[in-house]
């Protein structure tokens, strides 16, 4: 056996297991902003951003739209006299993060402290949860506040292709009740609304003792089996970075095409996606194999063509394990769509499954690997 030195077969094995690796006990303060030392490469450092921002245009109208679609039952279809409501709220946020004079500063104080700063970054977010809290008037005491989960971040058509996100769209389907209260709340000028928001990375909790080694041989044989012991060697663990609230004001009286009401009976406007997709395969580290997840749908379009769409999940965004449907052309919902799954694995080769039909238009559809039933 080809005996290697000790500490260099540690850092060895640690690269092979993840790139970033921010150490939970560097944690430390700098100018009001959160930082995190790398735990291999001391002269990576990782900073937590102020929050999230509503995105807003120069004028200070926000990226935000509530769609509220009634369908009334006919007698052709045997449900006259039933109303039902699919509504869809959904704005843009964006990281708020330093300013490059404030990112210059918080380099400048590191080194005051004796430590070199070759790298500054944002820490990678492995997942994001939010709920929506809302109050008709900001009077309203806390105990009246309607809370609604089920909401989701998703990539914007302008996100980068890394962990480093700058802005995502923030999506929530509404039931009846809660499309109702909406829809009267919105009534009045200025709706008040705020997301309770939570994000998380992927940190080490390896303590410096466990590093502790000797030259002994026997060290080397203790290492032939990390193949199968790696979570002993180094463990990374989900830890909430930031926790805020993001108040959201919209005055309707200024920006009336925020709110839109829609009367249905035989078809949705296409700019309503009315299908979502979950893939929870990378956010709960289901499949270690699997290096992403694409999905095909194709739906029938209003003229008689197919329409499709696809969307990719993928082990580098974990907290994207939402996507919400938009179609570019209005598509037939009477008719049943179909869907397709490639699984690319990290070994460079792909599986293509077989065409899906899906019956209801109105259920999540999740893609996530099912458990082997033993």
């Amino acid at each position: 056996m080809t005996y290697l030195p000790p500490i260099f077969m540690i850092f060895f094995v640690l690269g092979l297991h993840v790139s970033a690796q921010p150490d939970a006990a560097s944690k430390q303060i700098v100018n009001d902003i959160v930082l995190y030392q790398d735990y291999l490469k001391k002269d990576q450092f990782y900073y937590v951003p102020y929050g999230l921002k509503l995105i807003t245009n120069s004028e200070g109208k926000p990226q935000f739209k509530f769609i509220q679609m009634r369908y009334t039952g006919t007698h052709a279809y045997g449900d006259q006299g039933n109303t039902r409501f699919r509504s869809l709220l959904s704005f843009s946020v964006a990281q708020n993060k330093p300013t490059n004079q404030e990112l210059d500063q918080l380099t400048d104080a590191l080194r005051l402290k004796g430590l070199y700063v070759k790298s500054l970054k944002p820490i990678p977010i492995s997942n994001i949860k939010a709920v929506l809290v809302h109050a008709a008037d900001t009077a309203t005491v806390d105990s009246l506040k309607h809370t609604v989960s089920g909401g989701y971040f998703e990539s914007t058509t302008n996100t980068s292709q890394n962990v480093d996100w700058k802005e995502r769209d923030f999506t929530m389907r509404l039931n009846n009740n809660d499309a109702q209260l909406f829809s009267e709340s919105f009534q009045g000028n200025q709706p008040t609304l705020s997301v309770n928001y939570s994000y998380s990375s992927k940190l080490t909790n390896l303590k410096s003792e466990e590093l502790t080694v000797t030259g002994h041989e026997d060290f080397v044989e203790e290492m032939a089996s990390f193949t199968t012991e790696q979570d002993s060697i180094i463990q990374l663990q989900e830890v909430i970075v930031k926790s805020d609230a993001l108040p959201i004001t919209i005055n309707i009286k200024k920006w009336p095409e925020l709110i839109k009401k829609v009367d249905i009976n035989s078809q949705i406007p296409s700019d309503y996606a009315a299908l979502d997709v979950y893939c929870y395969d990378f956010n709960n580290n289901i499949r270690d194999d699997l290096f992403a997840k694409r999905i095909e749908i194709k739906a029938v379009g209003v003229g008689g063509n197919d329409v499709t769409y696809t969307s990719t999940f993928d082990a580098k965004h974990p907290d994207e394990y939402a996507k919400s449907i938009q179609f570019v052309y209005a598509v037939k919902l009477k008719e049943p769509y179909q869907y397709r799954i490639s699984e690319i694995y990290k070994d460079g080769h792909y599986t293509r499954h077989d065409w899906v039909i899906a019956d209801s238009w109105h259920q999540i559809l999740d893609i996530t690997t099912k458990p082997i039933e033993e």
